[in-house]
């Protein structure tokens, strides 16, 4: 009788025990989480995408996982859902600083911006680029793909992404091309110009949406992403300023498997 007190004792205290440990893990901060530096991984040769999975155990759900992102996206999968809500930006302008963290530009993004989804707030984090897009869109890669990530109260992620194509010069986005710090670990700080995300959107903010996951190690199935349907412009001269850092940064895209992708258009 003692030993099944102590063995359901001891039960409770290892499940009080794991749950303590997810509830923190999910609260960690997300400034570096994107692109975690604790693996060795790359885009191409034998840390590339196929060998994630080899890097480390935790890693194991790069490949065996059932929602991972990116992904295609195609009619046929999408469903028309009229009554999705709207997306509502509350960007504000910050300083400019940017930084190389080896897998491509990122600029953090202090507190007081975030986005309402359905009432729902999520703080955006920071943003940064791909080049080529990660998400296709019947079955074409975009130029670029910029991601929005922000974090919502539950500890989950929220990603907005906006693919780029080659085309007219981008003003907005002209000053963080052109001042792309050169070096791994390095950042480039310009506090006499701002920026504001919200210049960096398409006039229709009407989108994609699927659950799914970081494209990046270590994959954690935890991101609401939205993919604006619309593209935004670049001139081709800035597509080559940031493939000259990141010539490329995108991961292939993965199954669907049993995911639904809902559209509101």
């Amino acid at each position: 009788m003692m030993f099944q007190q102590e063995f359901k004792f001891m039960l409770y205290f290892y499940i009080l025990l794991t749950l303590f440990f997810i509830i923190n893990n999910i609260n960690f901060p997300y400034h570096n989480i994107v692109y975690a530096q604790n693996y060795g991984w790359d885009y191409e040769g034998t840390e590339g995408p196929a060998y994630w999975a080899k890097v480390g155990e935790e890693l194991t759900i790069c490949v065996i996982g059932r929602q991972q992102s990116p992904i295609e996206i195609r009619d046929s999968d999408a469903k028309k859902n009229e009554e999705l809500p709207k997306i509502e930006f509350f960007y504000q302008s910050v300083p400019l600083k940017i930084q190389n963290n080896g897998k491509t530009a990122q600029i953090n993004y202090p507190k007081g911006s975030y986005v309402k989804i359905g009432g729902v707030k999520s703080e955006l984090m920071q943003f940064h680029f791909h080049t080529p897009s990660e998400h296709f869109i019947g079955q074409k890669a975009s130029d670029m793909e910029l991601h929005f990530v922000n974090k919502k109260e539950d500890g989950s992620l929220l990603i907005i992404a906006v693919l780029i194509e080659s085309g007219k010069n981008n003003t907005a986005l002209k000053a963080l091309l052109k001042n792309l710090p050169l070096a791994k670990g390095t950042e480039t700080s310009l506090p006499y110009i701002t920026i504001n995300p919200i210049d960096f959107l398409p006039a229709s903010t009407k989108y994609y949406t699927y659950k799914g996951s970081l494209t990046t190690p270590p994959c954690l199935e935890m991101v609401e992403w939205y993919i604006l349907k619309e593209k935004i412009e670049i001139s081709y001269e800035q597509v080559k300023q940031f493939r000259k850092l990141f010539p490329i940064n995108a991961r292939p895209t993965q199954p669907l498997f049993s995911r639904h992708i809902e559209e509101k258009s």
